[in-house]
């Protein structure tokens, strides 16, 4: 059961079309129930069904942050009330067709997002605020669904597509009938101008037709009741107002009325996908709003395909730039604007917590300009004695103490609410540009394993890959061997934290010996057993070495543990993550067409490598190590990356940490900030800051608002060995994939909401990994099936600390060897000798 209602505009006319593709909700055989006329679920669905001429309006008439105009077009707004749960498909059949352009693929899109359907919705067993509608049926909440294109340049020549979800109480009030249909039927209103004087249809002076004002029906449900005037019956008429150019305006529809908050907790969490995904990640949305109640948005950045095509790259610069970053930015402004109208939230004016002035344009204009022409930082040297002391606090009763769950936060200056980011991977770059470029869009953002050094990862993906490209090579491992390395590097290193789970707390600090896996004929007892040659063993450790460029470091390695993920989104496995040579092929060497014969081998040469670096093409090397325009703003960065990630080795997150703490470090604001620096950390009721934060800000002031998480034993985003369960993006996949508790301790989002709202910094999250079903493993232990199906009904197979780096989850020495050893509990934050840079494991 829905209602939508679509708002194109045209080009050919001078008006603006309304245009109703699925008219439900409240409508009775084709005509709109009065019954409901009073009912809260009728003046939600009416601000639904008006937000989207309402934005548009605001967007042409500059009521953004900065003052800049946006022009929109294919917009939609569809209500659901709560039960629903549509799918991929069924989500793609509301958006208008002329969304999608001559480059996009939409089935790959359509597949690309799906997921979060109502199995694994119930497979969540009512984590966070989700109630017997969730756990049940496995519906959503109420909400109001609301999209659109918006043009990214000048000129009109790119446009990017974006959604929002807006949550609303539980509907319930009316029952009605179902009815679906498209944007290519004939199911519109037309709005037409009113002839009065020469005023104009448009804030930017298009010109309207000179007919009488009306809204006429061509075909469809009857919605004039709706959206027309409480007291005009059943005129459409009454729905239209003008006023001339000299007034300063344009056509008007009757006032907005905004929607309840009461389905609300007065926040926005915006997710990004991964790869080259281009489509809104709608099982994230769903998630999310069912765990949060928030409301959730995203974008295609600018394409529709899916994780892995690249064809959308071809002789498409503007394209470029929007995957780079503009498309996340712009879909942004719009999204905020569109929550503040559609909750009616007031502006917030005065000064912040810190006594810094509200945002203004200029200041962020001047902010975002410097930012972009900003350098990557050097490799200076940081200090890693960061935290002076070793323990934390310990897990507080947050369920009595902390309730900020239950309020609606309206308290961000200049906005109204909170906005936080959520993404892995391209949504961990998309995150880090954010941060970089744009330090006013959010409060706080959430950036995992993120893609940011994204010309030198694309490098050393494709060098990986090298290494086992021909398989007829001698030293060619076939993927079986794979599980036998995996299974040797656990052997020799999974113990070094003192408890033997199959997690590798640290792999930096352990070189396995895989010359115990050389094959030897003179050995009666290695006949018919598994084993590597001595070619075979040389390209292993190959696999293991950073990718050096005359004598430059390019990227790092893939570490011990990971191997495991080697044959999971093209890791290691002789074939290159597609986006990689998307690149290269159409990005730095701009090619004009999909070459099928293009050999990444041979021709992603050293000095390819460089051009790409020094051109960077649509600004996608998010790598500034600068952040100090974030930290004036207080805004917080929560960073993590999987030890184990197969795909972008976590070197690359450890080393753009250490630049940014160095080169805050020497900046004038840190020196300034020292002097005078306010009292933050986790800190109780009583205002103690927690021991590590305290001690850490008599060196630094950017654990303040950066931390970085590394994640023992898990891949890229999700899955692995590891405890890989603490709220993550990315992380839909299975189903029963969910924090082991909801709140700050366990779940990643609200730590980083906690640290936001309260300033009370993560000291740690634990994570937690559960047991694979029954039939997932066989008598030895073995996995039997390559699906990873672990929920959190099997039960805790363990749970760690992850600890903000250069901390280390370390083993209490009082219960070494005692039971549940592999809980979080056993475990507290620790400085680690340091360890050198990994180096390839002996042979």
């Amino acid at each position: 059961m829905r209602l939508s209602i679509q708002v194109v505009q045209a080009t050919l006319l001078a008006g603006l079309f309304l245009m109703a593709t699925s008219a439900s909700g409240l409508a009775i055989n084709g005509h709109y129930s009065r019954a409901a006329d009073n009912s809260t679920d009728a003046k939600n669905i009416r601000s639904c069904m008006l937000l989207p001429e309402k934005v548009q309006g605001l967007l042409l008439d500059g009521k953004t942050p900065h003052g800049r105009r946006y022009n929109t077009t294919d917009l939609f707004s569809v209500f659901y009330p709560s039960g629903e749960n549509p799918t991929s498909a069924q989500l793609f059949a509301d958006i208008p067709t002329t969304a999608f352009g001559p480059l996009d693929d939409v089935d790959a899109a359509i597949t690309a997002s799906s997921g979060w359907d109502r199995p694994q919705v119930m497979a969540d067993l009512g984590y966070g605020e989700q109630d017997e509608v969730q756990t049940v049926t496995g519906g959503l909440p109420s909400f109001c669904r609301f999209g659109g294109s918006i043009y990214s340049t000048k000129n009109s020549s790119s446009k990017v597509f974006f959604e929002v979800w807006l949550p609303l109480p539980n509907s319930g009030g009316a029952t009605a009938e179902i009815i679906r249909s498209n944007s290519t039927q004939a199911q519109r209103f037309i709005l037409k101008h009113h002839p009065s004087g020469s005023s104009n249809f448009f804030s930017n002076g298009r010109s309207g037709e000179e007919d009488p004002a009306q809204i006429s029906m061509l075909r469809g449900t009857q919605f004039s009741d709706l959206l027309g005037d409480g007291d005009g019956g059943g005129d459409p008429s009454r729905n239209v107002s003008t006023t001339t150019a000299a007034d300063g305006g344009g056509l008007q529809r009757r006032p907005f009325i905004p929607a309840s908050r009461r389905g609300w907790r007065g926040r926005l969490l915006f997710m990004v996908g991964g790869g080259t995904r281009g489509t809104v990640t709608y099982p994230e949305l769903k998630q999310a709003m069912c765990r949060y109640r928030v409301a959730v948005a995203g974008t295609n950045m600018g394409h529709f395909s899916s994780g892995g095509q690249t064809s959308w790259l071809v002789s498409n610069p503007e394209g470029w730039t929007d995957f780079g970053h503009r498309a996340v930015h712009i879909s942004t402004i719009v999204t905020q604007l569109s929550i503040k109208t559609f909750y009616g939230v007031k502006d917030v004016s005065g000064w912040d917590a810190d006594g810094n002035q509200k945002r203004t344009s200029a200041d962020v204009d001047a902010q975002v300009a410097l930012l972009d022409r900003g350098q990557v930082g050097g490799n200076e040297e940081v200090d890693n004695d960061y935290f002076e002391d070793e323990g934390e606090d310990e897990e507080e009763d947050w369920e009595e103490d902390h309730h900020w769950d239950d309020d609606v936060q309206i308290n961000r200056p200049g906005l109204g609410f909170m906005s936080y980011f959520k993404g892995c991977s391209t949504g961990g770059r998309a995150g880090m540009a954010e941060a970089q470029r744009y330090p006013s869009d959010y409060d706080g953002i959430m950036a995992g394993a993120p893609a940011f050094d994204y010309n030198n990862m694309n490098a050393y993906q494709i060098h990986v890959n090298s290494l086992q490209a021909n398989k007829s090579s001698p030293s060619y491992i076939p993927l079986n061997d794979y599980a036998l390395i995996h299974r040797t590097v656990l052997d020799q290193c999974d113990g070094k934290d003192g408890v033997k789970d199959g997690v590798i707390t640290d792999p930096t600090s352990c070189r396995p010996d895989f010359g115990v896996l050389l094959c030897r004929e003179d050995d009666a007892s290695q006949v018919g057993a598994p084993c590597l040659t001595r070619p075979q063993l040389d390209n292993l450790n190959k696999i293991y070495e950073p990718l050096i460029i005359n004598a430059s470091l390019v990227h790092e390695p893939v570490l011990p543990g990971s191997e495991w993920g080697w044959t999971v989104t093209d890791g290691v496995v002789g074939t290159p993550f597609p986006a990689s040579v998307g690149w290269f092929q159409d990005q730095v060497l701009k090619a004009t067409a999909e070459d099928p014969n293009f050999d990444p081998y041979t021709q992603v040469t050293p000095e390819v490598i460089a051009l790409g670096q020094r051109e960077d093409p649509g600004g996608t090397i998010n790598f500034n190590t600068d952040l100090t325009p974030y930290f004036k703003m207080n805004r917080k960065l929560l960073h993590y990356h999987g030890w184990a990630d197969q795909l972008i080795p976590p070197g690359q997150s450890v080393r753009y940490w250490e630049q940014v703490n160095a080169k805050v470090q020497g900046s004038e604001w840190h020196k300034s900030a020292q002097q005078g620096k306010s009292k933050r950390g986790g800190g109780d009721d009583d205002g103690q800051a927690s021991t590590s934060a305290a001690a850490a800000t008599s060196t630094s002031r950017v654990q303040d608002f950066y931390r970085l998480f590394m994640v023992p034993g898990m891949i890229h985003c999700r899955s692995g060995d590891g405890p890989f369960n603490f709220g993550g993006a990315s992380q839909i996949d299975q189903s029963g994939w969910r924090p082991l508790e909801y709140d700050p301790h366990h779940d990643a989002l609200l730590a980083l909401i906690d640290w936001v709202e309260h300033e009370r910094s993560p000291d740690f999250v634990v994570g937690a990994s559960y047991k694979r079903s029954a039939s997932d493993v066989a008598k030895d232990g073995a996995v039997t099936t390559p699906k990873d199906d672990r929920r959190f009904s099997y039960g805790v197979e363990n749970t760690r600390k992850l600890c903000p780096y250069p901390l280390v989850a370390t083993l209490d020495p009082a219960v070494k060897g005692a039971p549940g050893q592999s809980l979080s509990s056993s475990f507290h934050c620790a400085r680690v000798p340091a360890s050198p840079p990994p180096a390839a494991p002996a042979a």
